[in-house]
C-alpha cells in the first residue's frame, strides 16, 4: 500500500510518485482497471509510468455527483 502526501496535485507530483511506486515494486503495473475523479492529472500521470490501464472508469462519487447535476 502507498499513500502520497503533497501540498499540491499535480502531474508533476503524480508522476514522481508513481516513478517511486513502480520502482519499489519492480517494474510497471500492468492490466489494470484504473478509477479516479474526470481529472486527466491522475490518468496522464499513470500513463506516462505504467503501462495503459485495461479500462478507465470514474469513481462511483463522481458519477452519482454528475447524475445528480444533470
Amino acid at each position: 500500500m502507498a499513500f502520497c502526501y503533497s501540498n499540491h496535485v499535480d502531474e508533476t507530483a503524480m508522476t514522481v510518485f508513481l516513478h517511486t511506486l513502480r520502482d519499489s515494486i519492480g517494474g510497471p503495473v500492468a492490466d489494470v482497471i484504473f478509477i479516479s475523479d474526470d481529472a486527466d492529472v491522475y490518468s496522464n500521470a499513470w500513463h506516462r509510468v505504467m503501462d495503459a490501464p485495461a479500462f478507465r472508469l470514474l469513481c462511483t462519487w463522481h458519477v452519482d455527483r454528475a447524475w445528480k447535476k444533470n
